[in-house]
């Protein structure tokens, strides 16, 4: 239906999702999580943080593991303060 209706647009909004879910794994590379991601996937899996963390950003969790699906709300400012979350 979204791409019946929103045709380019929602083309583009894909291609934004993907990228974020790139910069969120480099990100969270950097810092030590460890994360993962499959190619033409926006569902970043990672160690799980503090529970404070996955608490306050609702992370979802399974066992030593917690995971991010990258959506069009989840702008770079969003993740980089994530972050800043994560190294405080």
């Amino acid at each position: 239906y979204a791409i019946m209706t929103r045709g380019q647009q929602f083309a583009g909004e894909v291609s934004t999702c993907l990228e974020n879910a790139r910069y969120l794994y480099k990100r969270l590379e950097e810092i030590g999580y460890k994360p993962f991601l499959n190619d033409f996937s926006t569902t970043v899996v990672f160690n799980k943080p503090s529970i404070k963390i996955c608490q306050k950003w609702q992370l979802a969790t399974q066992g030593s593991l917690a995971h991010i699906v990258v959506m069009q709300h989840l702008s770079k400012m969003k993740i980089d303060l994530f972050i800043d979350d994560l190294l405080a």
